[in-house]
């Protein structure tokens, strides 16, 4: 707070609340891809075999911090969804640690690349991260 609020209203701007999680389905991911302000992230095991992603989106192994690969994610203003990659993996620390590095607007694509394949949409294959 910069001060000058109404007595007693200071103490408001310390208070944080939590942030409920965030799910988005396929069809409503396609439409947030085209608004351009939008990228991908697949949490992928680290002993994932098949090469296979959403087009455009940023892979990062379960065995690797966020921090460390800082340099490959987006601007803090871009809204960011993550996805488990073909052989599910839980995402919500991936998440936590986004928000930890100061990403606020962070969506799942909970269905991952399974969900992705469901509604017909187009992959990309054989593409080392």
């Amino acid at each position: 707070c910069a001060g000058g609020c109404p007595e007693g209203t200071c103490a408001l701007a310390s208070i944080t609340f939590a942030i409920p999680r965030s799910v988005i389905t396929a069809d409503t991911l396609v439409i947030l891809l085209k608004s351009g302000n939008t990228s991908l992230i697949e949490y992928r095991r680290a002993d994932q075999k098949a090469d296979m992603k959403i087009p455009g989106a940023v892979v990062i192994f379960d065995n690797v911090a966020a921090a460390s690969i800082s340099e490959r994610l987006p601007a803090r203003d871009h809204l960011l969804v993550v996805y488990p990659g073909l052989e599910s993996v839980d995402v919500t620390s991936l998440i936590a640690d986004l928000h930890e590095l100061g990403y606020q607007s962070v969506v799942e694509f909970q269905p991952g690349i399974q969900g992705w394949l469901t509604y017909g949409y187009n992959i990309e294959e054989g593409s080392k991260p």
